[in-house]
């Protein structure tokens, strides 16, 4: 689990700094003493830390789950579309994470 911690954590500190410097800063408020967000500007960063906590937490991710990323405004959407959910097959849920674009905060749950 720390090394998913200390993954999600480089994610942010690389796009927080001069990586993402290019990309919009869109209408995040900046908080006095924080750095000015958006924190997860772009769909491969909010992908990247999906990954990182499903791995950390032991989900399994195969080649062929499809993550999916959607665009909602002030957050991403984030799950993972199984090749198991036509065959009708019975079992666990899959994890579905909502990350805020702002402040990279996550609220995460399983569904099926």
């Amino acid at each position: 689990m720390p090394n998913a911690r200390m993954l999600v954590a480089a994610v942010v500190l690389v796009c927080a700094t001069s990586a993402c410097a290019d990309q919009p800063q869109g209408a995040c408020d900046k908080v006095a003493g924080m750095i000015a967000g958006p924190i997860v500007p772009t769909e491969e960063v909010a992908k990247e830390i999906y990954v990182a906590v499903a791995q950390g937490r032991g989900d399994k991710i195969d080649s062929e789950d499809l993550i999916k990323v959607k665009d909602d405004g002030d957050h991403w959407s984030v799950f993972q579309w199984s090749s198991d959910a036509y065959s009708g097959q019975e079992g666990g849920g899959m994890l579905e994470m909502t990350i805020a674009k702002c402040d990279g905060s996550i609220l995460a749950h399983y569904s099926k």
